[in-house]
């Protein structure tokens, strides 16, 4: 998890960024919104809620625009990384999540599975 602040925001912690510009949150209800929560419980901050969304490109834009600041997870190759009208904080011992993949065995889409684990193995860095 990290949290995202338009580029124009001068350097601070996220714990600052937090506590002084509107919010934008992941939904609550979604696995990511709860890592959201989590994450904000260990940084000790409230902050200013303005808008609950659940996606994370449109999270992203409205950042970009500079209507508030988000916490949201660190995606591999999400293209806004990059982005120099974003800021992309680090936030210490932030939540991560975990991906896994369960089969029968003898399942008849074997195949099918280990061309899904094929693609994915790279991008996940195991």
């Amino acid at each position: 998890m990290v949290l995202l602040a338009p580029g124009t925001l001068p350097a601070s912690t996220p714990r600052t960024l937090l506590q002084r510009h509107a919010f934008i949150r992941f939904d609550r209800g979604e696995h990511t919104g709860r890592l959201v929560e989590r994450t904000l419980r260990k940084l000790r901050v409230k902050p200013d809620a303005f808008l609950e969304l659940n996606t994370l490109e449109g999270i992203v834009d409205l950042v970009r625009s500079g209507l508030g600041v988000a916490v949201v997870p660190l995606l591999r190759e999400a293209r806004w990384q990059s982005d120099p009208r974003l800021r992309v904080l680090a936030i210490e011992q932030a939540p991560s999540r975990r991906v896994a993949l369960v089969q029968r065995r003898g399942a008849g889409n074997a195949d099918a599975i280990a061309a899904v684990v094929r693609e994915m193995k790279p991008r996940l860095g195991s």
